[in-house]
């Protein structure tokens, strides 16, 4: 199979490979928590949506997939108004909402709830005892940062270059899927996308400098099965992250990105990178996967010294993708 790239006015060096957030109106205020509640876990909404059609479900490692990508096999409905909550993240409550070893979001949080990140989410070794390490989006949720302060870095540093110990993340799983997030900075932090749906990042930067982050499958990865996820309008820089990607596509279909900045300085990776190396097939072991119908555009893409060895501005791997306007 050949892949079918559509190249109208990029600029950037192309290879091509054959493929074999404000509140919403709604919301009349905040919900601000005192601190005696945090801690008692009172005055907070707890979810009635239980655990729905696991039977459904099969997991390999941290990736949940379907079987079926209709909502309606997971059990997934739509939220009620007196079910969704909007709630305030800050470092000092983030673990009232996320499950410190999971990294999942509590029962307290509903679907279609808002997560509003406030100020400095920062992981350190001395933290690991008492703070989340993981932040897992594994409900239908809007992140944004009211304040337009957050800032999260959970200190990642990734194991091999086989993909297969990312480290400490920053995730969206499928059952995440209809997420939006926006106007968040991430430092130092693995971004994993997985087997998730119609997500949306808009406006948010990713910045990775001097740290092990991304071996493998990239700083911010779209990967095993994932598709209509888009990434728009943000702020993607990587210097001396080990000599892997930046922004990649790894088994995605359908997804776009859209009007990014991606820089790069250093021993690093491809800036942006379409793959199917290291990808997680689950269950699916002997599924043709690849990276098909994909749209990579209006992108200002910035490489170290016009490029390195293992560095090009954009890489595609896979059938009917457009690459339009990139320069």
């Amino acid at each position: 199979v050949m892949n079918d790239v559509e190249d109208l006015g990029m600029s950037s060096s192309i290879d091509v490979m054959d493929s074999g957030g404000e509140i919403r109106s709604n919301v009349s205020a905040e919900k601000s928590l005192p601190a005696e509640d945090i801690a008692n876990e009172t005055n907070l909404r707890v979810s009635n949506d239980g655990v729905i059609g696991q039977e459904r479900m099969e997991s390999n490692d941290d990736v949940e997939y379907s079987s079926n990508n209709d909502d309606s096999i997971l059990g997934i409905q739509e939220e009620s108004p007196l079910q969704a909550s909007t709630y305030v993240i800050t470092q000092y409550n983030i673990d009232s909402f996320f499950d410190r070893f999971t990294g999942n979001l509590k029962s307290i949080v509903s679907a279609g709830s808002t997560l509003d990140f406030q100020g400095r989410i920062v992981l350190t070794e001395m933290d690991i005892q008492r703070r989340v390490y993981n932040i897992t989006i594994n409900k239908r949720v809007n992140i944004i940062s009211s304040t337009h302060d957050a800032y999260i870095d959970l200190n990642t540093t990734a194991g091999s270059l086989f993909g297969d110990s990312p480290g400490k993340r920053f995730t969206v799983n499928y059952l995440g899927s209809g997420s939006t997030i926006r106007d968040i900075y991430i430092h130092n932090t693995q971004v994993w996308i997985t087997n998730a749906k119609n997500v949306v990042f808009d406006n948010v930067s990713v910045v990775v400098k001097n740290q092990r982050v991304g071996s493998g499958v990239g700083v911010v990865s779209v990967r095993d099965n994932s598709s209509y996820v888009t990434i728009k309008n943000g702020y993607f820089y990587t210097e001396n992250n080990g000599g892997s990607s930046t922004l990649v596509m790894a088994w995605a279909n359908h997804c776009t990105f859209d009007n990014n900045t991606v820089e790069g300085r250093g021993n690093i990776g491809n800036m942006i990178y379409s793959t199917t190396y290291n990808v997680n097939s689950g269950p699916y072991e002997n599924y043709p996967y690849s990276n098909d119908y994909n749209v990579i555009k209006n992108n200002v893409v910035n490489n170290p010294e016009g490029g390195t060895g293992i560095c090009r501005s954009i890489t595609i791997y896979g059938s009917h993708n457009i690459v339009d306007n990139n320069t």
